[in-house]
C-alpha cells in the first residue's frame, strides 16, 4: 500500500510539472505585435489617426501661432465607425500649447486623452490611452515635422483569431523619439521607439519589452525579445 501511494505521488508530480511547463502564457509574442498594431494602426481606429490630425493642426495653423507665445487651444471628437469588419466608438480630448525662443513659437505639443472600445478580425480591445507629443521643425519651409513624445495604452484586449478565446488586461508604454512626419501625407516616414508591455491574465502576468522602427512605408517593425513583426500604421 506504502509503494502504491508512493507510486501514485511520484504520477501526480510528473502531471503538475507537464502542465505547468506546457501552460500558455498570458501573452504570446505575435499576440503582443496584434495588440501595438491595434493600438497604433488608423485601420484599427489606433493613435496614428490622432497624430495625423495632431500634424495636420501644426502645419495649418502656423501662421495663427508662430509669434504668439501665449497661444494655446483644445478641441474634442469622436471616432465611430458602426459597419464593417472593423467597428469602434472612441471620444478624444485633445489640447496644445506652444514653446517659445527669442519670441518666436519653435515647438507645438499636444497633450491628449481617449477612451472606448474597438472590434475587429484578430482582437477586441476596450479602455483609455493619454499621451503628449511635442512637434518641431516647424517652419513651412522645412518638408517634415519632427516629433518626439509617449503613449500609455490601459485597457482590456479579447482575443478572437484562430479560434483562440482568451482577455487579458494590458498596459502598452510606448516612447516615441526622432519622428519624421510628412508636411503633405502627415505620416510617419521614419523615427524609433521603445516598448513595454505588462500583461495580465486570470492566473499568471508577464512584462515584455521591444522596440518599434517606424520604416517610412505606412509601416513599422516592432521588435519583442529578438523577433521581428511588421505592422501597418495606416489604412
Amino acid at each position: 500500500m506504502k509503494m502504491k501511494t508512493m507510486l501514485l505521488a511520484a504520477v501526480s508530480l510528473i502531471w503538475m510539472t507537464s502542465c505547468k511547463k506546457n501552460e500558455e502564457p498570458v501573452l504570446t509574442e505575435e499576440e503582443s505585435a496584434d495588440v501595438v498594431e491595434s493600438t497604433m494602426s488608423t485601420k484599427d481606429a489606433g493613435v496614428c489617426e490622432d497624430y495625423t490630425e495632431m500634424a495636420k493642426i501644426a502645419v495649418d495653423d502656423y501662421t495663427l501661432y508662430q509669434f504668439d507665445c501665449s497661444y494655446t487651444d483644445d478641441t474634442s471628437y469622436a471616432i465611430y465607425q458602426s459597419t464593417g469588419t472593423r467597428t469602434y466608438d472612441m471620444t478624444m480630448n485633445l489640447a496644445w500649447t506652444v514653446d517659445c525662443s527669442g519670441g518666436q513659437v519653435n515647438a507645438v505639443t499636444f497633450d491628449y486623452s481617449r477612451s472606448g472600445s474597438y472590434s475587429g478580425p484578430r482582437l477586441t480591445r476596450s479602455g483609455t490611452e493619454t499621451g503628449a507629443l511635442t512637434f518641431t521643425n516647424l517652419d513651412p519651409a522645412e518638408t517634415y515635422l519632427v516629433a518626439n513624445g509617449n503613449l500609455v495604452a490601459n485597457g482590456t484586449s479579447d482575443f478572437t483569431a484562430q479560434g483562440t478565446e482568451k482577455s487579458v488586461s494590458t498596459v502598452v508604454t510606448v516612447g516615441l523619439s526622432g519622428l519624421h512626419v510628412n508636411k503633405t501625407t502627415y505620416e510617419i516616414t521614419e523615427g524609433t521607439g521603445t516598448l513595454t508591455i505588462d500583461a495580465t491574465g486570470e492566473e499568471n502576468s508577464l512584462t515584455l519589452t521591444g522596440s518599434i522602427t517606424f520604416s517610412g512605408n505606412g509601416q513599422a517593425t516592432v521588435t519583442i525579445n529578438g523577433t521581428a513583426y511588421t505592422i501597418d500604421l495606416y489604412n
